[in-house]
């Protein structure tokens, strides 16, 4: 715990309601940006962004105990309420942070990974990498955290600085000794990691054109948000070869062709192994990575890099690349009698023509695909996805993925309708069933994709997440097919 008026120290902020004295000698323990997180020893944060306002629940958190408030306005609370009223307080909420939580995660040696795509490829590469080098390692995605077996799935809400800070400092009373932290473009906009004591960052890749959902108005704004990661004052900067000209303040070690590490004699072998050569100055390794396609490669390298920085050899780099781990990015799930299926996260047009572009070369017999679209929103994503689902694949199967609350039959309408050619697919709007139809109806040579959920097991129906796990799902329907 830290006493109030040491917390807020150096802030730039006037005061609104009871005066700060009334309050300065309290302890806090926490700094709450959602009602969910309030008490009496929490200090809580308005924030504002392009995914929430939490001005309106300084009221939920007034009765949940809390006396002391950031805001950016006033907020109307009882009169024995103190809010400090600030600018920014994306910035405030960052150094609060880590003055709250920030002597844990001095504990610990944190990773940022960013990146365009591939961001919790690489976590979950490097986190076996590591852990089976002997290192007890903790994990932050886009799914969740995961320690030593014990996994919380993510909320709805992308972790903010205050979330960060909170299981870090979790992270280090359990005994962790490294952490990665996968952070998007989004959360670095809101300065969320700006305070985090990274030993090193990494940026997977750069792609100026995708803009995350809208949240950047500019290429510019995005490249920033990126750049920002980078540029801080982490002892080492790690980015593809590509994106060399980006800033960074710590050493720069860059991967890929030409770079400090690179891969050379890339192959994939029948069992859909591909081997290549890992190269870090002089030294060369062996590798036979239980993956397909040059993505699969770049993540690998990416992971080796910080693999190198945590102290690990080639030799254990080696021996964990070639295990087989659930990526869920073009990852084999099942193979039997000639037939094989994968699973991939990608849920837009683009992810998924890719996948199916690196598939095709790896495909003798019919390439087929199993995808659907969420419900209730993103209806803008739907005709883009059906026709690259047909222009790329030999059969579709459309079906539902996490429908919630709008019927699968109208996803599945809305996807048929953009449908090309409606001679080269069915409709399935129940996703077991749209899996087991297609298992059963592949032949020797066939390469069947499940599109959308990756490494997900569950679906979201009305509401509520129900257990789904299509990887169990398609190796049922093989062992009967």
């Amino acid at each position: 715990m830290i006493r109030l008026s040491t917390l807020i120290e150096g802030l730039d902020f006037s005061v609104l309601g009871a005066p700060l004295s009334h309050h300065a000698d309290r302890y806090i323990s926490d700094i709450a940006t959602r009602f969910e997180h309030a008490h009496e020893n929490a200090l809580f944060v308005c924030t504002r962004t392009v995914l929430r306002n939490g001005h309106p629940a300084a009221f939920s958190a007034y009765a949940a105990g809390c006396r002391v408030f950031v805001a950016e306005r006033g907020l109307g609370l009882p009169p024995d309420a103190t809010v400090l009223i600030v600018e920014e307080s994306a910035e405030v909420l960052a150094r609060l942070a880590a003055r709250c939580y920030g002597d844990a995660a001095r504990r610990l040696t944190v990773f940022g990974i960013t990146g365009t795509a591939g961001k919790t490829s690489v976590v979950l590469r490097l986190a076996h990498i590591l852990a089976r080098a002997g290192h007890r390692v903790a994990t932050l995605t886009d799914e969740g955290t995961a320690f030593e077996g014990l996994r919380t799935p993510q909320d709805a809400i992308v972790p903010d600085a205050a979330e960060l800070g909170r299981r870090l400092a979790y992270f280090a009373h359990a005994g962790a000794e490294i952490v990665l932290l996968e952070l998007s473009a989004y959360q670095l906009a809101q300065k969320s990691a700006l305070y985090i004591p990274f030993t090193a960052v990494l940026l997977t890749n750069f792609d100026p054109d995708h803009r995350t959902e809208g949240y950047f108005r500019s290429p510019e704004a995005y490249r920033a948000a990126k750049e920002s990661l980078l540029a801080g004052k982490a002892a080492f900067a790690v980015m593809p070869t590509a994106c060399a000209d980006l800033a960074c303040a710590g050493k720069r070690i860059c991967f890929g062709e030409g770079g400090d590490f690179s891969a050379a004699c890339i192959r994939t072998d029948d069992d859909l192994v591909t081997h290549f050569t890992l190269c870090e100055g002089e030294m060369r390794t062996e590798i036979a990575l239980r993956a397909i396609g040059t993505d699969a490669v770049e993540n690998a390298l990416a992971a080796a890099v910080l693999a190198r920085i945590a102290g690990c050899t080639h030799g254990q780099i080696a021996d964990a690349l070639c295990d087989p781990i659930e990526i869920g990015r073009l990852e084999c799930v099942v193979r039997s009698r000639g037939r094989t299926v994968f699973v991939d996260a990608g849920y837009t047009a683009e992810h998924v023509a890719h996948a199916l572009t690196v598939l095709r070369a790896v495909t003798r017999g019919r390439l087929s695909v199993v995808v659907g679209s969420v419900g209730g929103r993103a209806q803008a994503r739907r005709a883009p996805l059906a026709r690259a689902a047909l222009e790329h694949a030999d059969f579709v199967y459309f079906t539902a993925d996490n429908p919630d609350r709008e019927p699968p039959e109208a996803v599945c309408a809305a996807l048929l309708e953009a449908a090309p050619d409606k001679r080269r697919l069915v409709i399935l709007p129940d996703r077991e069933q749209a899996i087991r139809r297609a298992v059963s109806e592949m032949r020797p040579d066939d390469v069947l994709l499940l599109a959308g959920k990756g490494n997900e097991d569950y679906q979201l129906i009305c509401g509520k997440r129900v257990p789904f796990c299509e990887r169990a799902i398609a190796k049922s329907a093989m062992a009967h097919a």
